[in-house]
C-alpha cells in the first residue's frame, strides 16, 4: 500500500482516486465546503495536502455530519497557514497523514513491480 509523506501534494486524479468521487463532484464538494481548495504550486499546478484528503475520508468513515465535515475543511485550511517550515514531522498537528491501507491504493507496489522488470 502506499503511504505519503505527509508534505505531499496530490494531484486531481490521485484525489479521484483516494475519494472515489469524480472531477465535477469532487469540485462541488469544494464549493460546498466538504473538500478543501488546493494549494496553488506553480501558475498551472495545484495539490492537495495528502494529510487534508486523509482527514476528511477518515471523517467520512466514521460517519461525521456534513456539517462536521465543513468544520474539519475549515480548521484543517487554517492550519496551513500556521505550519512552519521544517521537517515533516512537525508539518502535523494531532492527525496522521499516512495513505497506508486507504481504499486499496497500491502504487507503491505497482511502481516496484515496474522497476523490477525494467532492471531484468
Amino acid at each position: 500500500m502506499a503511504q505519503f509523506p505527509c508534505s505531499t501534494l496530490l494531484r486531481r486524479p490521485q484525489v479521484e482516486a483516494l475519494t472515489g468521487l469524480k472531477r465535477a463532484t469532487i469540485y462541488q464538494r469544494m464549493t460546498d465546503g466538504l473538500l478543501p481548495r488546493p494549494v496553488k504550486v506553480g501558475v498551472r499546478v495545484s495539490g492537495w495536502p495528502a494529510r487534508e484528503i486523509t482527514a476528511v475520508n477518515e471523517a467520512l468513515i466514521r460517519g461525521a455530519s456534513d456539517d462536521q465535515i465543513r468544520t474539519l475543511v475549515s480548521d484543517l485550511v487554517a492550519q496551513r497557514a500556521r505550519q512552519e517550515p521544517g521537517p515533516t514531522a512537525n508539518l502535523v498537528s494531532t492527525h496522521r497523514c499516512g495513505l497506508k491501507g486507504l481504499l486499496g491504493l497500491a502504487l507503491t507496489e505497482t511502481a516496484t513491480t515496474d522497476m523490477g522488470r525494467a532492471s531484468r
